[in-house]
């Protein structure tokens, strides 16, 4: 550090203005020389943070990344060596539309809050972990660890014309977020019968955690069944279904208990009827479960066990 000269505030203003508006090389070539100034650099960094609106809110991360390589530089190297390591769950899980809880993300979230610029700057910065297994363990880093300053970067990697699978992640964790930015975005993806039924349960999920009422019509009509009442499900209508009926157990929208046991009595397909114990289950409706009118054995025993769970000792 001792031998590099120091920069003018002209020279400092380009470096920062190619950190904001470039990626990839271009952004990390930039990024090195400003925190090659060490302390330096440190000053106007702080007060491109301080000056940058909520509108304005990339300036104000970039300079947050760029001085967690300056004062954290410890922490910021040990995201790469987790994200390094061999992949595997942090245990079991269900089958779901959402990424599995990864070691890689438990280990990263564990790092704390300080991180979650660095987390990112991998994200719409330097893309140097694009794999499915290191994009998903960020991702759900970010999801665990709750920081607000994640929203609009998840914002621009969901909205429509990005990759399916970033769109599919980003909305994930938005959901986790819960933040009522991400209405927009998510119902709009649900909407789009263009997007693969995937994106738009993803979608749905992503309104169910956000909890806004207004997304009840749309969750209701994406979970509702063939207007045929044996007509054949398909793959495409089951993954829709499923997310769309799991949404409606995380909104708890006015009548939506009502309408998810009409559904578990008339549903034929055991999957479906499964998430919609589970639905009714986290709208901690226990008399409903108890009263399922479900054809199939499978589906009315995992009601009574829901009910009985709910009802507590006694039951």
């Amino acid at each position: 550090m001792g031998d590099v000269i120091a920069m003018t505030g002209a020279e400092f203003e380009q470096l920062f203005q190619t950190c904001v508006n470039e990626t990839r090389e271009p952004y990390a070539v930039a990024r090195d020389a400003l925190r090659d100034q060490g302390d330096e650099a440190v000053p106007p960094l702080l007060a491109k943070v301080s000056e940058s609106s909520d509108d304005d809110w990339l300036p104000r991360i970039v300079a947050q990344m760029v001085l967690g390589w300056i004062v954290r530089t410890d922490l910021y190297e040990q995201v790469g060596h987790i994200l390094r390591r061999p992949g595997r769950t942090a245990g079991p899980r269900p089958v779901s539309l959402v990424p599995a809880p990864t070691a890689a993300a438990v280990a990263l979230s564990g790092l704390g809050a300080d991180v979650v610029p660095r987390l990112i700057e991998i994200l719409v910065k330097t893309h140097e972990w694009d794999g499915e297994r290191e994009s998903s363990a960020v991702m759900l880093a970010l999801d665990y660890l709750r920081d607000r300053r994640a929203v609009m970067p998840l914002l621009d990697l969901a909205a429509p014309g990005g990759d399916a699978r970033r769109r599919m992640l980003a909305m994930s964790t938005l959901g986790g977020l819960g933040d009522q930015a991400a209405f927009e975005v998510a119902k709009q993806a649900l909407d789009d019968r263009g997007n693969s039924a995937r994106l738009r349960g993803m979608a749905a999920v992503c309104l169910g955690r956000i909890g806004d009422p207004a997304a009840g019509q749309a969750l209701r009509a994406a979970a509702a069944a063939p207007v045929a009442r044996n007509a054949a499900v398909t793959t495409e209508d089951l993954i829709l279904r499923q997310s769309a009926i799991r949404a409606m157990g995380y909104l708890g929208a006015p009548g939506d208990a009502t309408e998810l046991k009409e559904m578990l009595d008339q549903e034929s397909n055991v999957a479906l009827g499964l998430e919609l114990v589970g639905a009714l289950t986290r709208l901690r409706e226990p008399e409903a479960l108890r009263q399922c009118g479900n054809e199939n054995t499978v589906v009315r025993e995992a009601a009574e066990e829901a009910a009985r769970s709910l009802s507590g000792p006694g039951y």
